[in-house]
């Protein structure tokens, strides 16, 4: 499995611990659809970037497995997800949602979401 880092822009980004890492790929560049899932471990400030949130909404409408983590879980509010939903993961540490993450990419899909039309993607 590889993880890629997405961002508002490409370049450094920020972490919690004074460092940085650099972006992979940024929002307005790619798209969910390529992702097995998204996992949101953070990132202050990403729940105004209209990118941010289409590309989170859009791996829900096409039934991926999403996770949200500390300050992640304010961008998943700002979108259509169901936080109590199938495939998603917002529970526990980042060491457990990391493992439930796994375990809902596993499972490939959640089709019992297939039918999102109200959500635009």
């Amino acid at each position: 499995a590889m993880t890629k880092l997405i961002a508002p822009k490409l370049g450094p980004v920020k972490t919690a611990g004074g460092g940085t890492v650099k972006a992979d790929e940024a929002f307005f560049l790619s798209t969910s659809v390529v992702y097995d899932g998204v996992f949101i471990a953070g990132g202050k400030g990403l729940a105004a970037e209209a990118d941010a949130i289409h590309f989170v909404n859009e791996a829900y409408k096409h039934c991926k497995a999403i996770a949200a983590i500390g300050s992640g879980m304010e961008l998943l509010q700002k979108t259509y997800v169901d936080p109590d939903g199938e495939g998603i993961v917002t529970k526990g540490d980042g060491k457990t949602a990391a493992r439930d993450f796994i375990n809902a990419i596993a499972q490939h899909r959640f089709w019992s979401r297939e039918d999102k039309s109200k959500i635009p993607a």
